[in-house]
């Protein structure tokens, strides 16, 4: 009687990446939430000063400075996956993992220290760039076999997705407020979404 075998995703040392995507992508989904809610409520976008905000636009925008760090050592550690099949594909995505990494910190760092303020453009290229580096790894893991297709998939939709959508929002329909943010609403839900399929898979 001949068997056939099914190649399984190599996920067993991904713990760590289904905890931080999760975390990561729930903090996205609850950056939407809380811009959508500033809007409810005032009828406009959060303006540029911290001081100014409400006490929770101001640790909305703290906890999403922090998702980026917090979704780059996701990403970093899936790399474990895909160096060995899809090299070059790995290391391109680590040139855009360290770049978000180092910008992110520095926003950190100024956003809870006593002067409490960020750079937006550190913010937007750290954005860009993790994003950049999701869809990157999602396409080593897809070649490579190395994580569950639908995992997978959801990498590669937050790489080809996130940037556009967030050029392309808001809205032309309804306030500026309620799209804005619109880009982490869907790619949140990506992030979670890739989370869940590597536990269910891990289980």
């Amino acid at each position: 009687m001949i068997t056939h075998t099914r190649h399984l995703p190599t996920i067993k040392h991904t713990p760590i990446a289904v905890a931080t995507l999760f975390i990561g992508g729930v903090l996205w989904i609850l950056d939407f939430v809380t811009i959508w809610t500033h809007g409810n409520l005032t009828g406009s976008l959060p303006g540029s000063v911290i001081a100014d905000l409400p006490l929770y636009s101001q640790l909305g925008l703290r906890l999403f400075s922090l998702s980026i760090p917090i979704l780059l050592i996701g990403l970093a550690t899936l790399t474990r996956h895909t160096l060995l099949k899809q090299r070059m594909l790995t290391l391109l995505a680590a040139v855009f993992i360290v770049i978000p990494l180092v910008l992110s910190s520095i926003n950190i760092v100024t956003l809870f220290g006593p002067a409490g303020t960020f750079n937006d453009t550190f913010m937007g290229l750290s954005v860009f760039s993790t994003s950049i580096a999701t869809g990157l790894i999602g396409l080593a893991a897809r070649r490579s076999k190395t994580l569950a297709r639908p995992a997978a998939w959801s990498l590669i939709a937050i790489g080809v997705m996130t940037i556009p959508v967030l050029f392309g929002t808001p809205l032309p329909i309804g306030p500026d407020w309620a799209t804005d943010h619109l880009a982490f609403l869907l790619s949140g839900s990506l992030y979670v979404l890739a989370s869940v399929t590597l536990h269910r898979e891990r289980a």
